[in-house]
């Protein structure tokens, strides 16, 4: 007897049944997926057991500091500047080689028209290693008590 779609209509099925390949493929992926050694991402190194020699050296960096205080005066590494001197200071540090630490420290109620006159000279003048120094004290956002 010939097997076919329509008991009316005697021609034989010409369709392949794809099921078994596909299960069986199924099967031998997931035999190989759990017969495949595990990977491992590690990288194994000999390091030199004398590691003396590549200290790195022990050396204080030149730090500048720039105080702003709450009365509009302007420091320089503690003594007393001005705007135009602090300009010339900046100028000069640039020309140093390694460039000194730059830190910045404004008092929590210092002028904004100080802080920012001096920020923006600071950024025209190029440099590249800044600290703000005291950020933690602006944790808390209150109104700040002017006299």
């Amino acid at each position: 007897m010939i097997a076919s779609d329509n008991n009316e209509d005697f021609s034989p099925i010409t369709h392949i049944n794809g099921l078994p390949i596909i299960v069986g493929l199924f099967v031998s992926v997931i035999l190989i997926v759990l017969a495949a050694p595990p990977t491992k991402h590690e990288l194994i190194l000999d390091y030199p057991l004398d590691v003396g020699c590549c200290e790195e050296p022990h050396y204080k960096p030149v730090v500048n500091k720039i105080e702003i205080l709450e009365d509009g005066a302007i420091r320089w590494n503690g003594k007393e500047s001005n705007l135009a001197d602090i300009q010339k200071y900046l100028r000069q540090t640039k020309t140093m080689n390694p460039e000194p630490e730059l830190h910045f420290e404004p008092a929590p109620n210092a002028n904004y028209k100080t802080v920012m006159k001096t920020v923006t000279m600071i950024q025209q003048s190029d440099v590249t290693r800044l600290g703000w120094i005291g950020n933690e004290q602006y944790r808390h956002f209150t109104k700040a008590k002017r006299p």
